[in-house]
């Protein structure tokens, strides 16, 4: 949608399973309801003079409002409200009926006046057929900050029962104490990164009345869902707790959870194995961002909480199962021999990484540095790092090797994943790292089976991953999937040909799916763990340029002290792996 502002997500929207199968009392509130919106005033009216005004009920300290969402007529597939005045809020979102997932925008008037329109991402998942409001479905609460007007927007067709959603948490004196308080060292010698606190349920202030309070637990279940704040990350440390419990409204009284469910992990990818391994330690279900980890320790040591813990933990390799199946079917082709036997594989993605040089600037009031380094090595701010307008553009801490692997993990983490699947190679990893000659691309990475992954930078998209074999080649990428001869991925397959279960064309669901059966997903930690590896061993080659040997039974360099630090990074000070 051409002049607006769209989310942009590594991981998969939110999804969540209930946990509590039943027994939601139908007198549960869900704010004031007025008349379908259709309001002409002028964006100037406040608080009064038909402006929609929220309220707090039952002694609650959440001002909030529902209404019937009344979209005008559609202009070029798309329908919105008239700008709406309203009294203060914080949050909104838009919930309806029935299994469409349509794509909805917003805008909020601060008092710097609007918003840019900003996508709500749809909650994929929803509460058991039996509990309450089980076929209600709606989008992620959007934290706007302090606003007196809204609009939305509705491309294609509108789902029945459409509601808009305000919500204005207020503020708590207890609030200013939870959370862990930004701490500097005074030398070098004792930096430390602290662990936050983590609350209570008490602590942040949840009302344990919106809740099912006699929930059936499914047997072999255990998940969470994070109360997360994906759409903003504009508010200050001591705004969390409200924010917390703005979210946790929404949830169980706009939409009927049961409360927290799955843990969906979008951070940064120095944050992934910390997040991952908390998760995991609480015996929570996990959908991790891909690269998995930065380091091989890191990578280790998060499929270690997984398997102690026996949770489904599922990486964001969504190339397993989606883009129209190329990837899918070019592993079929090359495991049934149509190309005969491959021996090389090359991966067309972008730079490694580089080490970050940029320069330390003032941090703005309401950012907790130390909290955004977790495990990283100690630095100076810098906006790029870490920016507030994060929406508006591509990260750009995937380029430096403290906080990620650069391009050649970004990207790479998707191809090499599909290259390790296609040769049988998903939990093992290459036995020698061969680098090319400074400033060159080409690092081989040799596996013990005489295969071979050449890491190429190409500015051919149909060629981000290439089969060699003995008898033809196979390209394949997202937006297709060729071959010489043709017939090697044209022709059907035959009854005796190996093929990949069909597990659908949803990355997400598969997950989903996997939680329900306790099955292996199709993307496992430990299948992501080595890819993440891989990434790092090419990483590590390309940084010190020598060729290194490898064992893969005990995940060290031989004889190399410089490159087993490499590998091993731990974390800082109480941001340890272990």
């Amino acid at each position: 949608m051409p002049g607006v502002t769209e989310p942009t997500t590594s991981g998969p929207p939110t999804s969540r399973r209930t946990l509590a199968k039943a027994a939601v009392a139908a007198t549960v509130g869900v704010g004031a309801v007025g008349a379908a919106v259709r309001l002409g005033q002028d964006d100037d009216t406040e608080e009064r003079g038909g402006a929609l005004v929220l309220s707090a009920e039952g002694g609650s300290d959440i001002a909030e409002l529902e209404v019937p969402l009344e979209l005008g007529r559609a202009r070029n597939g798309v329908r919105e409200t008239e700008s709406l005045p309203t009294s203060l809020y914080s949050m909104v979102g838009v919930t309806w009926r029935g299994d469409a997932s349509p794509e909805v925008w917003a805008r909020a008037r601060r008092s710097d006046g609007w918003t840019d329109w900003t996508r709500l991402p749809v909650l994929e998942d929803r509460p058991e057929d039996d509990a309450w409001q089980a076929d209600r479905r709606g989008t992620a609460a959007w934290w706007v900050g302090p606003s007196r007007a809204g609009q939305v927007r509705v491309a294609g067709a509108a789902p029945k029962g459409m509601r808009l959603v305000l919500l204005h948490p207020a503020g708590r004196t207890s609030d200013q104490a939870v959370g862990t308080a930004a701490r500097r060292s005074t030398g070098a010698e004792d930096v430390v990164a602290p662990k936050p606190d983590i609350s209570s349920r008490a602590a942040w202030g949840a009302d344990e009345s919106w809740r099912d309070g006699r929930p059936r637990y499914e047997s072999t279940i255990e998940q969470v869902h994070v109360h997360h704040t994906a759409s903003g990350n504009d508010y200050s440390r001591s705004d969390t707790p409200a924010l917390i419990r703005g979210m946790y409204r929404y949830h169980t009284k706009s939409l009927g959870w049961s409360d927290i469910d799955a843990v969906v992990i979008g951070t940064p990818d120095h944050w992934h194995a910390m997040s991952a391994i908390m998760a995991a330690d609480a015996k929570k279900d996990v959908y991790c961002e891909k690269p998995l980890t930065v380091t091989v320790r890191a990578a280790l040591e998060t499929v270690k909480a997984a398997r102690r813990n026996n949770i489904v933990f599922q990486v964001g390799s969504q190339q397993r199962t989606e883009f129209g199946g190329h990837f899918r079917r070019a592993v079929e082709c090359v495991r049934n021999g149509r190309i005969g036997k491959v021996n090389k594989v090359k991966i067309g993605v972008g730079a490694p990484a580089v080490a970050c040089d940029l320069p330390a600037e003032e941090r703005p009031d309401g950012i907790d540095w130390e909290m955004w380094q977790g495990s990283a090595p100690e630095r100076g701010f810098n906006k790029i790092l870490c920016p507030i307008d994060v929406h508006r553009h591509f990260p750009q801490w995937r380029r430096y090797r403290e906080y990620a692997g650069g391009s050649l993990s970004d990207m790479g983490a998707h191809h090499f994943d599909i290259a390790k699947w296609a040769m049988n190679l998903d939990e093992t990893t290459p036995v020698k790292i061969v680098p090319p000659k400074e400033g060159q691309s080409g690092l081989r990475l040799v596996y013990s089976n005489g295969v071979e992954f050449i890491h190429e930078s190409t500015g051919d998209r149909f060629k981000d991953c290439v089969f060699y074999g003995s008898e033809g080649t196979i390209f394949v990428a997202r937006g297709g999937i060729s071959a010489d001869p043709k017939t090697a991925v044209n022709s059907s397959f035959g009854k005796n040909d190996w093929r990949l279960p069909d597990i659908g064309k949803s990355h997400r669901r598969n997950w989903i799916d996997c939680i329900r059966s306790r099955n292996k997903p199709v993307a496992d930690v430990s299948y992501g763990a080595h890819t993440s590896i891989v990434c790092s061993l090419a990483n590590i080659g390309y940084q010190l340029r020598r060729e290194l040997d490898w064992n893969p039974e005990n995940y060290r360099f031989g004889g190399d002290k410089e490159a087993n630090a490499l590998a091993n990074r731990t974390g800082r000070g109480e941001w340890k792996y272990t």
